[in-house]
């Protein structure tokens, strides 16, 4: 049975590795509107990677949002998100199956040629309401990181562009136990329950 448990980033981070996904449930309008809209709690995702940067282990979180000006594909620091974020966050581990299945090579060529590519608000809509042609030259947020899953072959073939944050979420990737690292305690509607093959095909 899974569950979600309320920790501490500093207690988990050097349990963090790439594709693990990262959970958001946002306060903003935007947000209000996608949670409304799925019936979720989650309104945004990311995915993890790790960089040596001077000798300094760094746990980044590759997403497509808007920050700092920039509206796209970006990466940053997830203690940077921690510290600034309105909202719950919450890390989804990959369950050891699936990290075994995991190829490294492949989910960071993926994760870093999209990098930079613009927010593709139009398909997050559809996303939500119906299934939409799959396409990669602009992302939301739930594409890129079900993207990365299945270009480093976490999962073998779904639609990205149909994969809505609760989706993913709810995608039978994960360890049983999903751990909430900021706001008030919320639960994931049916985390980790459901098969991920073919989605949105």
């Amino acid at each position: 049975m899974s569950m979600i448990v309320v920790n501490q980033y500093h207690n988990v981070r050097h349990r963090m590795k790439p594709g693990d996904v990262i959970a958001f449930g946002g306060r903003g309008i935007v947000s209000w509107i996608i949670r409304k809209w799925t019936r979720s709690p989650i309104s945004h995702v990311g995915i993890v990677s790790r960089v040596m940067t001077g000798g300094i282990d760094s746990i980044r979180v590759m997403e497509s949002t808007s920050l700092d000006g920039f509206t796209g594909v970006t990466e940053t620091r997830l203690s940077q998100r921690l510290a600034h974020y309105r909202g719950e966050i919450y890390w989804l581990p990959l369950s050891q199956r699936r990290r075994n299945a995991l190829n490294l090579k492949l989910y960071y060529q993926y994760i870093y040629a999209m990098e930079g590519r613009a927010y593709d608000a139009w398909q997050a809509i559809r996303s939500a309401t119906f299934d939409g042609a799959e396409s990669h030259d602009k992302l939301f947020c739930s594409e890129l990181a079900a993207g990365a899953l299945e270009a480093g072959r976490v999962i073998d073939a779904i639609n990205c562009s149909a994969v809505t944050p609760q989706d993913l979420c709810a995608f039978n990737l994960y360890h049983f136990t999903a751990h909430q690292l900021k706001g008030h305690l919320v639960d994931i509607p049916n985390y980790n329950t459901k098969n991920p093959e073919n989605f949105g095909l």
